[in-house]
């Protein structure tokens, strides 16, 4: 991966209930940190690893999506790998 952060939807295109998007490499935690909030405000990098959390993505303080996201611990996957999983397709 050389160095690379890499964000990918992980769902295919079209209509659908979810859509998880895969966040892989050094900054992966870091963004997923930056969008995502807990309803009690807690950070993501406060969790016990490779457990799923309910929250919300926020950009500029505003509620985009209620969603469930993760971390996998480093040295499980290299580099670290997080997941969010939100609605999906054109309707979302």
């Amino acid at each position: 991966m050389s160095g690379e952060t890499i964000v990918a939807l992980a769902t295919p295109r079209g209509r659908g209930g979810i859509a998880t998007i895969l966040l892989a490499g050094p900054r992966a935690e870091r963004i997923l940190t930056h969008l995502f909030r807990t309803p009690s405000g807690r950070s993501i990098t406060k969790w016990p690893r490779n457990r799923l959390r309910f929250g919300v993505i926020v950009r500029k303080n505003k509620r985009i999506d209620e969603v469930i996201a993760g971390s996998v611990p480093a040295g499980v996957l290299d580099p670290v790998w997080c997941e969010r999983h939100g609605h999906g397709g054109p309707a979302a």
